[in-house]
């Protein structure tokens, strides 16, 4: 799955297991935690269009940025599955962007732990 996402950009609200799983993984992945923290969403997202990435966030202000203010962007997935244990988290989300590459790209998604949702812009 690595030529479907060049780079994905794990945003620091995002627990760091995820980020460990994902590049377990062999994603390509660029965790805003270790090398941005503190960053601006608006900033993140300027950041993830120029390098053409993917973001992964469980900031739902990323949703308000990316959906009503309609800010470009290659595609985003929040997730939202608060009182899911790490280990089924990082499951879902590996089988998400495993088994719906191309529907994510350039789509705001929602992950819960019942289903992923996929908004296309």
């Amino acid at each position: 799955m690595l030529n479907k996402f060049p780079l994905i950009i794990v945003d620091e609200s995002t627990d760091a297991r995820i980020s460990e799983a994902l590049r377990k993984g062999d994603f390509n992945i660029f965790c805003i935690q270790e090398m941005m923290p503190g960053t601006e969403d608006t900033a993140i997202i300027e950041f993830a269009a120029e390098k053409g990435a993917y973001i992964i966030t469980e900031d739902k202000d990323f949703g308000d940025e990316l959906v009503f203010r309609n800010s470009s962007h290659n595609g985003a997935m929040l997730l939202r599955l608060g009182g899911v244990d790490i280990e089924e988290k990082k499951r879902l989300v590996l089988i998400a962007l495993n088994t719906h590459s191309e529907e994510l790209l350039n789509a705001f998604s929602v992950l819960n732990k019942n289903k992923l949702r996929i908004r296309k812009k």
